[in-house]
């Protein structure tokens, strides 16, 4: 059925009306999604709102981000070019879209639709209303024997009140709004101008569109509409106990309708995730970021890696940690590991320790896992994980020395920005560059895409003078790359841990904000006495002998191993952190015994690598002759000869690094 776009008849309260025929889908009574499948006209798609036109992406929390960042340049490049380039027949499935509210600043959705009314209309053509008050209402024609026809559905709202978002298709949508000339950011303008010029071959263009609306996604239902939800929907479940949250049930669906198409990346993908806790969880500990460095957190956290090096820092980027490492470490405290024993899960929140979970015969609490689980028991795990973990993300994140100097440094570059810009004391160059800098992702993308197509564009010298600003910033803190790596913020919480499982803290499976903060005090000031020259610092001998030769996720043992050794044995008679321990001497000696052995092994393991490179080198000079065409007894003997070497070299350099592990750590 093609269906029209117009106004009502005569003046109503809800003066945006489209009609189509309706459904439900659900596999479970208390989920439901109403939706109307129809189409808009070309010239009406401007009703229809990508994600950035509803929400401003650089002030919401993350648990907003409901789709993947636009990617303008495959937009211009691809899909308009399909949609325009005359060859033959076109097709997409329906753009998809929601019924959703802002919320009293406009850059967020509403949790939940306002309260429902319905109302039952008698007459020649009888009809049944059902009114999410004073947002939008949907409209069922009645047959003979007082049952809905699906056909027509009609759906009319306010468009100061509702927003029609898109939840799949936003590339397609604003491909055909940028065809037509309806982009309306001037940056994207510009950046759309060519192709605006094919708007006439969408002019006999009808666009297939589903709306989707969540009716327990409500306020509360008064008795009397219950009745009458209850007769004509009678297998869904309305008196239910606890709502379903739109922003939730909008990354479901995402996720769901994407799985078969092109897959979001994984840093999407952590943001929009709803069925596992440890995504959910990382959310959590971005936008507790986020709250505390509202103006800049955009220049120091990485949350849309669109290169799949989710937990990679580039080089010469002022990011101190990407959405890919706090997920890397959420998986780490919260799913089973190899050499785990029963539930990671349920230990590292204390949920065997918790008298109030929610059990039931589908999700038994015994049983839980961050996978697997009910919204109640989401809730009480979310309450669990924010009370005992997170504040170690947000201590370790703002308090550690170099963290707390990147947030310094950064925040001097906003100020200087801010000044500059009330002096009206810059080029378009250099605002175009901060503004990308503490704008987020999808300004970023925008520039260096720009960069890249436009001949003669002065984006090439935004996004150079970008890069010069954060190479500024990063070169102060050179000395301290290591800390900017998924290697030593996983070691970190390996600390955390190790000491936990040693009884070193008050609690059994977590540690205390003044343990926390004692910790991070006992590491800073080892930092502050050693700026450079300790295993810390990349250009020392120490750090390659541990580390390795890149800063790889294995290698997070040997580093968790050094901090427990920090903070135990450095400076002991100062340590803020003992002095809160009931702990005895002969424990700690005994674990300052176990990681020195580890790091002992280590290095000794890296040393016979860095001498069979010499070695090698050596071959290869013909310094050392053992070929296969050399005489047996003389290769033989050269072998010998060179593992003679090896030991020597080994058991000689040892004794160096171990000593000055020890020097560093105050050790004897």
């Amino acid at each position: 059925m093609s269906t029209t776009f117009a106004k009502p008849f005569k003046p109503e309260k809800f003066p945006m009306s489209i009609a189509g025929d309706f459904g439900t889908f659900y596999t479970d009574r208390k989920s439901p999604v109403f939706y109307i499948n129809t189409s808009f006209n070309i010239n009406d798609i401007g009703n229809l709102k990508p994600v950035r036109e509803i929400l401003d992406v650089s002030q919401v929390d993350f648990e907003e981000l409901v789709q993947r960042d636009l990617d303008d340049f495959r937009i211009r490049r691809d899909i308009a070019n399909y949609l325009t380039d005359g060859m033959g027949y076109k097709f997409f499935p329906p753009i998809v879209v929601a019924m959703t509210q802002p919320d009293d600043t406009r850059r967020a959705i509403k949790r939940f639709y306002p309260s429902i009314k319905t109302r039952l209309i008698n007459g020649e053509n009888p009809q049944f209303e059902l009114e999410f008050e004073d947002s939008f209402c949907v409209r069922w024609f009645l047959d003979d024997s007082d049952s809905l026809l699906s056909l027509p559905t009609e759906i009319r709202w306010k468009s100061e009140q509702t927003h029609l978002m898109a939840v799949d298709g936003q590339h397609r949508l604003v491909a055909l709004q940028a065809i037509r000339g309806l982009i309306g950011n001037d940056r994207l303008k510009s950046f759309y101008k060519d192709i605006s010029r094919d708007k006439d071959k969408l002019n006999n263009l009808t666009v297939p569109v589903t709306i989707l609306f969540f009716p327990n996604s409500i306020d509360k239902v008064s008795p009397e509409s219950i009745e009458h939800l209850e007769k004509f929907f009678p297998k869904i479940q309305w008196d239910i106990e606890q709502k379903a949250d739109v922003k939730q049930v909008l990354r479901n669906i995402f996720v769901d309708v994407n799985k078969t198409a092109k897959q979001p990346s994984k840093s999407r993908t952590i943001l929009l995730d709803e069925k596992d806790l440890t995504s959910v969880f990382t959310r959590k500990v971005f936008s507790s970021i986020k709250n505390d460095l509202p103006d800049i957190y955009t220049a120091v956290l990485e949350y849309n890696s669109l290169n799949g090096k989710e937990t990679q820092i580039e080089k010469n980027r002022s990011l101190f940690t990407t959405i890919g490492i706090v997920n890397n470490i959420c998986e780490y405290l919260f799913k089973d590991q190899p050499n785990d024993f029963g539930s990671n899960f349920r230990i590292r929140l204390g949920l065997d320790q918790e008298l109030n979970v929610p059990t039931s015969e589908e999700f038994p609490v015994e049983q839980l896992k961050p996978t697997e689980f009910s919204l109640l028991q989401r809730s009480k795990c979310e309450e669990l994980f924010e009370l005992k973990w997170l504040p170690s993300f947000k201590i370790l994140y703002t308090s550690l020395l170099p963290y707390s100097r990147m947030i310094e440094l950064v925040s001097e570059v906003y100020a200087h920005y801010k000044k500059r810009q009330e002096k009206d004391d810059y080029n378009i160059n250099e605002d175009e560059a901060y503004k990308v800098l503490f704008g987020g992702s999808e300004e970023r993308f925008v520039l260096e895409n720009n960069a890249k197509v436009l001949t003669n564009s002065s984006s090439k010298l935004s996004l150079k003078l970008l890069k010069d600003i954060e190479k500024g910033i990063k070169d102060k803190v050179e000395h301290h790359t290591i800390f900017y790596t998924l290697m030593f913020q996983k070691a970190i919480f390996e600390a955390i841990s190790d000491l936990i499982s040693n009884n070193f803290f008050e609690n059994d499976h977590y540690a205390t904000e003044e343990e926390l903060q004692n910790m991070i005090a006992q590491m800073n000031i080892f930092i502050k006495d050693t700026p450079s020259g300790s295993f810390f610092d990349n250009k020392s001998a120490v750090y390659g002998l541990i580390v390795g030769s890149k800063a790889s996720p294995e290698a997070s043992k040997f580093v968790s191993a050094l901090i427990v050794l920090i903070l135990l044995k450095y400076k002991s008679k100062t340590n803020p952190l003992l002095g809160g321990i009931d702990v005895k001497d002969e424990q700690i000696d005994t674990i300052t015994s176990s990681k020195l052995e580890i790091l002992e092994k280590r290095i000794q393991e890296l040393l016979e690598k860095e001498f069979e490179g010499i070695a090698s080198t050596k071959l290869k000079r013909q310094e050392i002759k053992v070929t296969a065409e050399t005489n047996k007894i003389k290769a033989k003997t050269d072998t010998s000869a060179l593992n003679l070497d090896r030991d020597k070299y080994v058991e000689k350099n040892i004794k160096v690094h171990i000593l000055s592990l020890k020097k560093s750590l105050s050790l004897k």
